[in-house]
């Protein structure tokens, strides 16, 4: 008879868990240990159940805690669990050990890394599966994905001749581009800052890619790409690979970067470093559009800069709630659906404000 436990994962087990997560077909780089690390500079704390079936790996999911309401708690598996989503009892076994974990959790999100449809009823049997669309705080149920698995030169010929054209661009104007490290955050900082002010969208403190540059960078998981020229950077993009996947972060241009048409080029660096790596595919993440895209989604100019590498346009299944303490759930529930959209228009016009 097969033995199944959990454990809690310990520095010891680091390697084990990311070799589980990053080679599983649902494994996602915000289920890695280094995320973890990462988000708990945030303020989260981050807490790792590893599923065991005869001593063998068979499920995983990193859970963020963030106190609310005193010592009450909110749960989030971004993009988890990781497991084969039709064994229930794996997954049953997680859900448990998470509740025994956390008896002032008021719920656990998750927004699994698997495409809308693959997931079968019965793995919501005890789950409440979301009918949004769209978080402002969870990961984008809409995502872009290239398949790299043919190899950088194969994906290049698959781009159209203009697409093509454009990439090449820069590097007719002189530009060259270059790989950066943990020390070149004043200038990823820099370009952020720029476009920015440009877009009238909001950016992240310094401090923010001082720890995202060194956890990534230390973990060996971060590729950083800048556009120069002269001694001038005036183009940057961050990826970041796990396993055999790629996903990317941030992309940014200053005003040169727009007249050498920087960005473009920039970000077939790092799909190409990611095809040069192993990495079967690139996720470009959120469309910024909704199901259907629209000219009159206000992100689509990224979408459409995004589709004209040639991703897929996927749908992954949602968001789902694993609720531990019902009551208090539903004044979470509340302020999620009616508060918070209040709250972050409020905050993007202070924002705009201020700059």
């Amino acid at each position: 008879m097969m033995s199944l436990k959990v454990i809690i994962c310990e520095e010891r087990d680091h390697q084990k868990w990311d070799e589980y997560v990053g080679d599983h077909a649902h494994g996602h780089f915000m289920q890695s240990w280094a995320w973890g690390v990462f988000k708990e500079q945030q303020g989260w704390h981050p807490m790792r159940f590893f599923a065991l079936r005869d001593g063998a790996p068979c499920g995983a999911m990193q859970v963020l805690a963030r106190r609310v309401l005193g010592k009450k708690c909110l749960l989030y598996a971004p993009r988890g669990p990781v497991l084969d989503m039709n064994d229930l009892e794996t997954m049953d076994s997680l859900l448990y050990a998470v509740k025994k974990y956390y008896p002032n959790g008021i719920t656990l999100r998750m927004d699994p890394y698997v495409r809308e449809g693959e997931i079968g009823t019965d793995f919501s049997h005890c789950l409440h599966k979301l009918p949004e669309e769209w978080s402002f705080w969870n990961c984008p149920k809409y995502v872009l994905w290239l398949d790299t698995s043919s190899g950088s030169a194969q994906v290049f010929d698959s781009f159209g001749t203009k697409q093509r054209n454009q990439i090449n661009y820069p590097t007719k104007r002189g530009v060259a581009f270059v790989k950066g490290g943990v020390d070149d955050v004043d200038d990823f900082y820099r370009l952020m800052v720029s476009m920015s002010k440009q877009k009238k969208i909001a950016c992240h403190a310094k401090t923010f890619f001082q720890n995202l540059f060194t956890v990534f960078c230390n973990n060996k998981m971060a590729d950083i790409s800048f556009a120069e020229i002269g001694s001038k950077r005036i183009a940057c993009g961050m990826s970041l690979q796990f396993g055999n996947k790629s996903w990317l972060m941030y992309a940014a241009t200053d005003e040169n970067g727009y007249n050498f048409r920087a960005s473009r080029a920039v970000q077939w660096e790092m799909i190409k470093s990611a095809s040069d790596n192993g990495c079967k595919m690139y996720d470009f993440r959120g469309t910024a559009t909704g199901r259907t895209p629209s000219s009159n989604d206000p992100g689509y100019g990224v979408y459409e800069f995004k589709k004209k590498f040639g991703p897929e346009f996927v749908v992954l299944d949602g968001y789902y709630d694993y609720v531990l303490r019902p009551f208090l759930y539903k004044f979470f529930r509340f302020a999620e659906v009616f508060a918070l959209p209040i709250v972050y228009s409020a905050y993007k016009k202070i924002h705009s404000f201020v700059k």
